[in-house]
């Protein structure tokens, strides 16, 4: 049995991250079952990931957003320059919300269908897909997706190349479990663990938000 469209919104799967880290002790948490549990509330059907097997290409879900309203409002006055990038923009509500306030924006996700508006695009695939100039955005934004890429170093790397100005990560502050619910490989439960597996440099500047890592870092001043 599977309820159509789950039973979490992303709110409460936040809620639910919050208690994981702050009360279930890793013995219970990192189980096959819990891992079974939320997936089938997620509309999932009865299944886990095993973050030993990197279950990669796992779809995003198609919600509003998959952070908390709190850090995407901080995220947004984070903006610098008129042209924007959002790697892995799921629905596209970030941009679309950008180029209201006047930005153009373009999205990329592998599982979201083409669109297009006045001053935005979504475009399905990834971003290596394309062929993007060097600092061809002033800035590159990329929320929720590295905790999922195999070499997120390697990635956030070459993401650096396409922002003329800056950059901005948000990452769920999570501790390493094995058994997932929401198809992770990458773990960054302290500042230090966050900066070692990304390469991020000292100038990088790191906030954490309801247990949110919101990371931006200045490529280019001028």
């Amino acid at each position: 049995m599977v309820f159509p469209g789950g039973l979490l919104n992303k709110n409460i799967t936040n809620l639910v991250n919050k208690a994981f880290e702050l009360f279930l002790p890793p013995i219970l948490s990192d189980r096959k079952f819990v891992a079974i549990f939320f997936n089938f509330l997620q509309g999932r059907g009865f299944r886990y990931y095993d973050a030993t097997t990197n279950p990669v290409a796992v779809p995003r879900c198609h919600r509003s957003s998959d952070c908390s309203r709190r850090i995407l409002i901080k995220a947004m006055d984070l903006v610098v320059g008129r042209k924007v990038l959002d790697i892995g923009c799921g629905s596209g509500s970030f941009i679309k919300q950008l180029a209201k306030n006047g930005y153009h924006c373009t999205g990329i996700d592998p599982n979201q269908n083409e669109e297009r508006g006045d001053n935005w695009q979504i475009l399905k695939g990834f971003v290596e897909d394309y062929e993007f100039s060097e600092n061809t955005f002033d800035t590159v934004v990329s929320f929720k997706t590295l905790e999922h890429i195999p070499d997120a170093k390697s990635a956030l790397q070459s993401w650096r190349k396409l922002a003329n100005h800056r950059i901005i990560l948000i990452l769920p502050c999570q501790r390493y479990r094995r058994y997932v619910y929401d198809g992770h490989i990458n773990f960054y439960p302290d500042e230090f663990q966050l900066r070692l597996q990304l390469g991020l440099s000292i100038k990088a500047k790191i906030e954490k938000i309801n247990f949110e890592w919101l990371v931006y870092e200045d490529i280019h001043i001028e």
